[in-house]
């Protein structure tokens, strides 16, 4: 007796691929530390080529072994001993995966602290203050000043505070 193969001899064989929503998981910054304590095999905040591909994978990232070779030399080109630290990993994740939206709440929190007035922007004295309790140098924080106010107006909105504190600080 022939038996003819249909789609449905191999049901329960062959199972559909599941597709993958196009979601983006939302990890903040202490969620990236904490996954780098956990493969990181001395909990020292370290992590080996091989424990950066397990992170890499668990984020959804599955970088092919050019890559993974690149970010491994980014990470560690101060040092070029081939260990990756936590938060040179909490940045390179951050630049793929996207701001820290609870870091992006708490510096409105705090930009509307120094927005006294509401109008939406604060002043280079009003961001000067704010910069002086840092240990930076007066010229360094002037520099920072006229670096944040990317629209030439005088002042600086949130969007400019915002990436004042989340890439040059």
């Amino acid at each position: 007796m022939t038996q003819q193969k249909t789609e449905n001899s191999y049901k329960g064989h062959y199972h559909e691929p599941k597709v993958q929503e196009n979601k983006q998981e939302h990890y903040s910054d202490n969620d990236l530390r904490d996954l780098v304590d956990s493969f990181g095999r001395n909990r020292d905040g370290k992590m080996t080529t091989r424990e950066l591909r397990m992170c890499f994978n668990l984020l959804g990232q599955n970088p092919h072994e050019a890559e993974l070779r690149e970010n491994v030399s980014i990470l560690t080109r101060d040092r070029n001993d081939g260990i990756v630290l936590t938060e040179d990993f909490v940045v390179l994740m951050r630049s793929k995966l996207g701001p820290d939206e609870l870091s992006k709440e708490e510096l409105q929190v705090a930009f509307a602290q120094f927005d006294e007035d509401g109008s939406g922007a604060i002043s280079p004295d009003e961001l000067r203050q704010i910069l002086s309790a840092s240990s930076l140098s007066e010229e360094q924080i002037e520099q920072l000043i006229i670096d944040a106010d990317t629209d030439g107006d005088g002042e600086i909105d949130f969007d400019e505070f915002y990436v004042l504190f989340t890439t040059s600080i």
